[in-house]
Protein backbone atom coordinates (compact mmCIF):
# COMPACT_ATOMS: atom_id res chain seq x y z
CA UNK A 1 0.00 0.00 0.00
CA UNK A 2 1.20 3.27 -0.83
CA UNK A 3 -1.54 6.41 -0.07
CA UNK A 4 -4.54 5.55 -1.71
CA UNK A 5 -3.02 2.54 -3.68
CA UNK A 6 -2.93 -0.98 -3.32
CA UNK A 7 -1.57 -3.93 -4.95
CA UNK A 8 -2.51 -7.67 -4.72
CA UNK A 9 -1.21 -10.80 -7.11
CA UNK A 10 -0.31 -13.86 -7.04
CA UNK A 11 3.06 -14.71 -6.69
CA UNK A 12 4.54 -16.50 -9.85
CA UNK A 13 5.21 -20.14 -9.02
CA UNK A 14 9.23 -19.98 -10.51
CA UNK A 15 9.34 -16.40 -7.91
CA UNK A 16 8.38 -19.53 -4.51
CA UNK A 17 10.43 -21.96 -5.97
CA UNK A 18 13.19 -19.48 -6.43
CA UNK A 19 12.70 -18.18 -2.78
CA UNK A 20 11.59 -21.68 -1.69
CA UNK A 21 8.19 -19.82 0.23
CA UNK A 22 10.29 -18.50 3.00
CA UNK A 23 8.23 -15.68 4.69
CA UNK A 24 11.21 -13.54 4.84
CA UNK A 25 11.96 -13.82 1.36
CA UNK A 26 8.50 -13.47 0.32
CA UNK A 27 7.66 -10.27 2.64
CA UNK A 28 10.99 -8.34 1.15
CA UNK A 29 10.49 -9.41 -2.37
CA UNK A 30 6.94 -7.79 -1.68
CA UNK A 31 9.30 -4.46 -0.71
CA UNK A 32 10.98 -4.47 -3.74
CA UNK A 33 7.96 -4.86 -5.96
CA UNK A 34 6.43 -2.18 -4.02
CA UNK A 35 9.54 -0.01 -4.44
CA UNK A 36 9.82 -0.63 -8.00
CA UNK A 37 6.17 0.04 -8.60
CA UNK A 38 6.07 3.58 -7.06
CA UNK A 39 9.65 4.64 -6.68
CA UNK A 40 8.67 6.92 -9.97
CA UNK A 41 5.88 9.41 -8.44
CA UNK A 42 8.18 9.08 -4.55
CA UNK A 43 11.51 10.77 -6.30
CA UNK A 44 13.39 12.32 -3.75
CA UNK A 45 11.57 11.15 -0.90
CA UNK A 46 12.51 9.81 2.23
CA UNK A 47 10.24 6.65 2.66
CA UNK A 48 9.58 4.80 5.86
CA UNK A 49 7.98 0.99 5.07
CA UNK A 50 5.91 -0.67 7.92
CA UNK A 51 6.49 -4.61 8.27
CA UNK A 52 5.62 -7.31 10.18
CA UNK A 53 8.32 -9.20 9.71
CA UNK A 54 11.06 -8.54 11.76
CA UNK A 55 13.85 -10.14 9.68
CA UNK A 56 13.03 -8.39 6.31
CA UNK A 57 13.19 -5.08 8.09
CA UNK A 58 16.42 -6.01 9.76
CA UNK A 59 17.99 -7.21 6.49
CA UNK A 60 16.08 -3.65 4.65
CA UNK A 61 17.97 -1.52 7.58
CA UNK A 62 21.59 -3.33 7.81
CA UNK A 63 21.61 -4.23 4.61
CA UNK A 64 23.10 -7.35 5.10
CA UNK A 65 22.48 -10.85 4.58
CA UNK A 66 23.41 -14.34 4.56
CA UNK A 67 20.89 -15.14 1.89
CA UNK A 68 21.33 -14.95 -1.98
CA UNK A 69 17.65 -14.52 -2.48
CA UNK A 70 17.64 -11.50 0.16
CA UNK A 71 20.67 -10.20 -1.17
CA UNK A 72 19.04 -10.01 -4.81
CA UNK A 73 16.51 -8.25 -3.33
CA UNK A 74 18.45 -5.43 -1.85
CA UNK A 75 20.18 -5.30 -4.50
CA UNK A 76 17.11 -4.39 -6.91
CA UNK A 77 15.56 -2.38 -4.11
CA UNK A 78 19.05 0.14 -3.65
CA UNK A 79 19.36 0.27 -7.23
CA UNK A 80 15.94 1.73 -7.76
CA UNK A 81 16.66 3.67 -4.42
CA UNK A 82 19.54 4.97 -5.97
CA UNK A 83 17.91 5.68 -9.68
CA UNK A 84 14.82 7.45 -7.62
CA UNK A 85 17.19 9.18 -5.14
CA UNK A 86 15.33 7.52 -2.31
CA UNK A 87 16.23 7.04 1.41
CA UNK A 88 14.12 3.79 3.04
CA UNK A 89 14.10 2.56 6.12
CA UNK A 90 12.05 0.25 7.81
CA UNK A 91 10.48 -0.49 10.97
CA UNK A 92 8.91 -3.50 12.67
CA UNK A 93 4.87 -3.13 13.45
CA UNK A 94 3.06 -6.35 13.70
CA UNK A 95 0.40 -6.94 12.05
CA UNK A 96 -2.66 -6.63 14.76
CA UNK A 97 -1.44 -2.91 14.56
CA UNK A 98 -1.29 -2.56 11.05
CA UNK A 99 -4.47 -3.87 9.82
CA UNK A 100 -4.84 -3.27 6.59
CA UNK A 101 -1.66 -4.47 4.90
CA UNK A 102 -2.34 -7.44 7.16
CA UNK A 103 -5.36 -8.07 5.43
CA UNK A 104 -4.34 -7.44 2.16
CA UNK A 105 -1.75 -10.04 2.80
CA UNK A 106 -3.80 -13.03 3.76
CA UNK A 107 -6.62 -11.62 0.97
CA UNK A 108 -7.62 -15.22 -0.19
CA UNK A 109 -8.21 -16.47 3.65
CA UNK A 110 -11.82 -15.91 5.41
CA UNK A 111 -13.55 -13.12 4.41
CA UNK A 112 -10.47 -10.79 4.24
CA UNK A 113 -10.79 -9.43 1.13
CA UNK A 114 -13.72 -7.97 1.91
CA UNK A 115 -12.76 -6.67 5.25
CA UNK A 116 -10.06 -4.93 3.56
CA UNK A 117 -12.57 -3.52 0.74
CA UNK A 118 -14.79 -2.21 3.16
CA UNK A 119 -12.05 -0.18 5.25
CA UNK A 120 -10.33 0.72 2.52
CA UNK A 121 -13.32 1.45 0.51
CA UNK A 122 -11.34 4.34 -1.44
CA UNK A 123 -8.56 2.75 -2.15
CA UNK A 124 -7.93 1.52 -5.97
CA UNK A 125 -6.32 -1.15 -6.95
CA UNK A 126 -2.92 -0.88 -9.18
CA UNK A 127 -2.48 -4.01 -12.10
CA UNK A 128 1.15 -5.09 -11.71
CA UNK A 129 2.63 -6.76 -14.26
CA UNK A 130 4.24 -9.93 -13.40
CA UNK A 131 7.79 -8.45 -15.03
CA UNK A 132 8.65 -6.89 -11.50
CA UNK A 133 8.79 -9.91 -9.83
CA UNK A 134 12.25 -10.36 -11.70
CA UNK A 135 14.96 -8.47 -11.07
CA UNK A 136 16.51 -6.21 -14.04
CA UNK A 137 19.83 -5.57 -12.49
CA UNK A 138 22.08 -8.55 -12.28
CA UNK A 139 25.19 -6.63 -10.47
Amino acid sequence: MCGNEYFHVKFPQDVILACKSDINALKLLSLTIAIKLWAPGLKGANIQVFCDNSSAVTVLNSGSTKSTFLNDCLRELWFYAAKFELFITAVHLPGVDNRLPDLLSRWDKGDNKNTFLSLFEHGVEININNNLFYFENDL
